[in-house]
Order: C-alpha cells, then sequence, then structure tokens
C-alpha cells in the first residue's frame, strides 16, 4: 500500500471517531452496533490507526511514565 497522506488519516480519522461516538452513545441496535464496531476495527487496521483500546491503553501509559517522572 503506498503511504498515505495526511489528508486521507484526517479524514479516515475523522470517520471512525464519529462511528465510535454513536456505538459510545447507543443509538444503534444491538446487532448494528456490533457491525460497526467490527468496521471500525477493520478500518483502523487498514489505516494503521490505534483502535480505541489501544490508544486508552497508550494513555494510560503516558500518564504512568509522566507521573514516575514528576518531582516530589
Amino acid at each position: 500500500m503506498a503511504d498515505l497522506t495526511l489528508l486521507q488519516l484526517v479524514a479516515a480519522s475523522a470517520l471512525i471517531e464519529t462511528i465510535e461516538k454513536q456505538c459510545r452513545d447507543g443509538i444503534h441496535p444491538e446487532a448494528e452496533e456490533m457491525r460497526l464496531r467490527e468496521l471500525i476495527a477493520k478500518a483502523c487496521h487498514a489505516f494503521k490507526i490505534p483502535t480505541i483500546a489501544e490508544r486508552e491503553y497508550s494513555e494510560v501509559i503516558g500518564l504512568v511514565h509522566r507521573e514516575m517522572r514528576a518531582p516530589a
């Protein structure tokens, strides 16, 4: 796959984030939400974007790392 442009990554990220918010807000029937969550995972993989679980985990790591470096 050719390198993605910043514009392509921003567009993919915006779409993924919008669908994640819809799933989080519970506006779709359960079966549709499950289908959308599968599509989110596929899109994240295709565009090499961390999934929401990976993002939350990396933020926790970042916070722990900052806490460890903070002066007493």
